[in-house]
């Protein structure tokens, strides 16, 4: 009995925090897991294996393939490849800046952070850990404090200097925080949180691909974007209204856009923010024809983002979350790429991304089209979303052109 208890408690939080690898790995391999849950029911009716035991072999299982067995390798880097990283001394931003110093080829790695401290400290620990065959690599720590659009400017200027006028190849957009249920607003009158994990962003990008034309945008997102899209397929009484989303599906709308981005109260801010990194990564390609843009969909990544994602005892080490060194994987694969080899599985091989936009990558490093799982419908539909991106680019140009001090912020 108590085996049970404990077996069905920990097959709901590895369920609940594993969501993203179970659906992509659905997408990607149908007929095989279908077989695979076939197998299951039968050995449970027919030769009588407690369910617990098929249970967590089937989560060990998991496990293995989502994390290593179907993984592709790593592509290597072009060479002397320059790759900006904001949030970069800790988390998925630190894993990433470290594999990338550790690539065959050299790259130079500019790590944007707010603490120059921390900053500092993390480049000298990716350093003493890179190999003799990537000493070439240049990891470079810079101050950028996202929460002021000076400090962003000033951050580019720093760039250029940094790497003798090389223009920067590409910008992993990462740095977050899970803002407190209540901020005043900032100096600019704006959303604390929207600041820094939207408009700034947005306004490096802008900075950034003026200098380089083809410079490809990459943008982490996580599961959490995804409660934007339950509302539309939730019924009035279930889990949506429960959320204060039902009457809101997509989080971002024009109301949303005329007045809560100028006032920090509302207690889905996180999942905001992250929403408008991903229209904003499908509109940027659109907009700037020779870039490329591709949003991370990271599911559930044990980082330092909130207090209870570390410790000795942490949902990483329980096997419910993957651990950053291993979350980070779509991520490479996103900077390493050759564009030629991004527009695959859905998408075309030609893809116009002038007129079809930025693209998604899943927890398995598949290329999908942005809101294409089936909860993204109704009033939160990718041509809502798509409609949706384009509102929210002009309102943000807006900002960056009163505030942010963008001259080259275009409409």
């Amino acid at each position: 009995m108590i085996i049970n208890l404990v077996t069905a408690f920990y097959t709901s939080g590895f369920v609940f925090f594993r969501i993203m690898e179970i659906g992509s790995l659905i997408v990607a391999f149908p007929m095989h897991v279908l077989t695979s849950f076939v197998a299951c029911i039968f050995m449970m009716k027919v030769a009588k294996v407690p369910w617990s035991l098929l249970a967590i072999l089937s989560m060990a299982a998991l496990v293995w393939i989502t994390d290593d067995y179907i993984l592709e390798p790593i592509p290597s880097s072009q060479q002397h490849m320059v790759v900006v990283i904001t949030g970069a001394n800790s988390g998925v931003g630190f894993e990433t800046a470290k594999a990338l110093a550790q690539n065959e080829n050299p790259v130079t790695v500019i790590m944007g952070c707010r603490s120059v401290t921390k900053c500092q400290a993390a480049a000298e620990t990716i350093r003493a850990t890179t190999t003799s065959s990537s000493r070439d690599t240049n990891v470079i720590p810079l101050q950028l404090d996202l929460s002021n659009f000076e400090s962003v400017h000033r951050f580019v200027d720093s760039v250029k200097v940094a790497t003798f006028g090389v223009p920067v190849d590409v910008l992993l957009n990462n740095a977050g925080y899970v803002p407190l249920w209540k901020e005043a607003s900032n100096e600019y009158g704006l959303d604390p949180s929207f600041t820094s994990m939207h408009l700034s962003h947005h306004l490096l990008a802008e900075l950034l691909v003026e200098q380089n034309p083809r410079l490809r945008l990459v943008t982490t997102s996580s599961i959490t974007h995804h409660i934007c899209g339950f509302a539309a397929v939730l019924p009035n009484k279930a889990l949506g209204k429960i959320v204060g989303l039902i009457n809101d599906p997509g989080c971002i709308n024009s109301d949303y856009l005329a007045t809560n981005i100028y006032s920090p109260i509302n207690y889905r801010r996180y999942v905001v923010a992250k929403m408008a990194n991903m229209l904003h990564a499908s509109e940027f390609s659109i907009k700037h024809p020779e870039s490329t843009s591709v949003a991370i969909d990271l599911g559930w990544v044990g980082t330092s983002i909130q207090p209870w994602m570390t410790g000795q005892v942490s949902f990483t080490s329980l096997g419910w979350m993957r651990s950053a060194s291993i979350g980070i994987y779509p991520i490479l694969q996103a900077v390493l790429r050759p564009s030629v080899d991004l527009p695959t599985d859905e998408t075309s091989i030609s893809r116009n991304w002038s007129q079809q936009g930025g693209v998604t990558i899943d927890t398995l490093g598949n290329i999908r089209e942005p809101f294409s799982y089936p909860w993204w419908r109704g009033d939160a539909s990718s041509e809502k979303m798509k409609q949706v991106a384009k509102e929210l680019w002009t309102k943000s140009t807006e900002i960056l052109q009163q505030q942010g001090g963008c001259t080259v912020c275009q409409k």
